[in-house]
């Protein structure tokens, strides 16, 4: 009997298999995507889209602001906020790099500042803080991103 029911039946349990394998393979490449995206970073681009975030550093940017003060007279532009760490363990705390756009999103000036801690604790945080005397008058928005320590400039290949 069983026989008979495996026969008469092949193509729907040969599409069944498929289909479970094919969704296993779908959810195997989302769970591991940090995984994947460290192999290929092309393929952050490709998570974007369909709304899976990849954090490769482990850390995120929270509570930014950005304003202007009067110092001595000058108009200064500060960005303050705060880097935590996502992870439960120790975790590095690369640099900064911030840089100041126009309204067609190019790039005026731009500036890194070195976090005082090197390192986090699993979910700590730490504070940042940083001051641009005369900020450009055309800047329109600003652009934070994480840069490894040491790195004045972001070298175009």
């Amino acid at each position: 009997m069983l026989n008979w029911l495996f026969r008469r039946n092949f193509r729907r349990i040969g599409g069944i298999a498929l289909f479970g394998a094919a969704a296993a393979a779908c959810i195997s490449f989302v769970i591991m995507r940090d995984d994947i995206v460290k192999q290929s970073p092309d393929l952050a681009s490709l998570f974007q889209m369909i709304g899976f975030d990849v954090n490769l550093r482990g850390l995120e940017f929270r509570d930014l602001r950005t304003f202007t003060e009067i110092e001595d007279g000058k108009r200064v532009l500060v960005v303050e906020g705060s880097i935590r760490n996502l992870q439960g363990e120790n975790n590095a705390v690369p640099a900064v790099r911030l840089s100041i756009r126009n309204s067609d999103l190019q790039e005026i000036y731009a500036w890194t500042v070195e976090p005082r801690k090197k390192s986090l604790n699993g979910l700590d945080e730490t504070r940042f803080r940083t001051i641009l005397a005369d900020p450009p008058e055309t800047a329109s928005d600003i652009q934070v991103r994480f840069v490894d320590r040491g790195k004045r400039q972001i070298v175009l290949e």
